[in-house]
């Protein structure tokens, strides 16, 4: 799952993740989608 492959922002990058994908993502998605995924990956990523 994705998800479980963020442990930090480099393992993010690794993702290879096509150019626009998160443009389109935050264009097409409502607002409350938008906050559960910043919510998730926030409580994902490690605090340093």
């Amino acid at each position: 799952m994705l998800i479980n492959r963020l442990q930090s922002i480099a393992a993010f990058r690794e993702l290879n993740l096509p150019k626009d994908y998160l443009k389109d993502l935050s264009e097409n998605s409502t607002d409350e989608l938008l906050e559960i995924i910043a919510r998730v990956t926030a409580a994902m990523l490690p605090y340093d």
